[in-house]
């Protein structure tokens, strides 16, 4: 082998080694994300019905002693977000259709809510009529999980009661926010 030969295949030889030195990597950023949605669920779900009976006496007046729905406390309930705690009556009192001149058609109330260290209330007797719903004042509440306490506690009726199937639907709203 001469010298020009030698020469020339230790030059290829250090471009060879020097290719290696020039390599480069290759990355991807993947960047993983999830939205959780904003829900608040009371027994796992974000509905549902329960029953409450108002104890009326043998005279027809009504029994003012605390009534707890059939189901409470809730001990299922979750918010995942801050939101607020609030009583909503669909009619604004416990009605029944009819009226007559000298009996009362309506049973007035008081509802609290209790979860999560707040208490949303309800008085059903600020709108002396009940001529639709009546709402309590939305309170701020944490995001959390536990126990629901209702109560519901009917107010005496001052003239007898009209004869009949008094009904309301108290709401017991959590509210994202």
């Amino acid at each position: 082998m001469t010298k020009t030969t030698t020469a020339i295949l230790g030059l290829l030889g250090s471009f060879a080694c020097s290719s290696s030195a020039f390599a480069q990597a290759a990355q991807q950023e993947i960047q993983i994300s999830a939205t959780v949605p904003k829900s608040c669920t009371i027994n796992g779900t974000s509905s549902g019905v329960d029953t409450a009976t108002i104890g009326i006496d043998a005279a027809g007046d009504v029994i003012v002693a605390p009534v707890t729905p059939t189901n409470a406390p809730y001990l299922n309930v979750v918010c995942n977000t801050p939101s607020t705690l609030q009583l909503r009556s669909d009619q604004g009192a416990v009605k029944t259709g009819a009226t007559a001149s000298g009996f009362a058609s309506i049973i007035d109330y008081q509802a609290s809510a209790t979860w999560n260290g707040q208490t949303a209330t309800l008085d059903t007797a600020t709108i002396a009529t009940a001529t639709g719903q009546e709402t309590g004042t939305a309170e701020p509440v944490a995001a959390g999980s536990g126990q629901l306490d209702v109560t519901i506690t009917p107010e005496a009726n001052v003239q007898p009661l009209l004869g009949g199937n008094y009904s309301d639907s108290l709401f017991v709203l959590l509210t994202p926010q």
